[in-house]
């Protein structure tokens, strides 16, 4: 995963959260993910949500799988949702851990 994010200034706990994310939906055959990356508390290029978005369409859009993320800050920034979606991912970002269960299970 390094290999999408050299060069640029991407926190390793970021690279943490795919890491462990990529290992568990392939060990779990896992079709619906919720992450939460609420306690991360770093700001984030928009350089980078283009890059994060790409990435988690590369990694999950031939799988169709149902990706919800709870958002680091309460901004309302859809950047990298707008980004993996236009990709072919089935990605969303919520501020609200139950809407984003309840979307995961529509």
């Amino acid at each position: 995963m390094k290999g999408i994010f050299e060069g640029f200034d991407v926190n390793k706990e970021l690279l943490d959260v795919f890491g462990k994310l990529v290992e568990t939906v392939k060990k779990y055959d896992c079709l619906r993910v919720l992450i939460d990356a609420s306690d991360l508390d770093y700001e984030i290029s928009n350089f980078q949500k283009y890059k994060i978005g790409d990435y988690i369409s590369k990694i999950f859009r031939k799988e169709l799988i149902r990706i919800a993320c709870l958002r680091c800050s309460d901004k309302k920034d859809d950047f990298t949702e707008i980004v993996a979606t236009n990709r072919g991912a089935v990605f969303k970002l919520f501020n609200d851990k139950k809407e984003a269960i309840n979307w995961l299970k529509d």
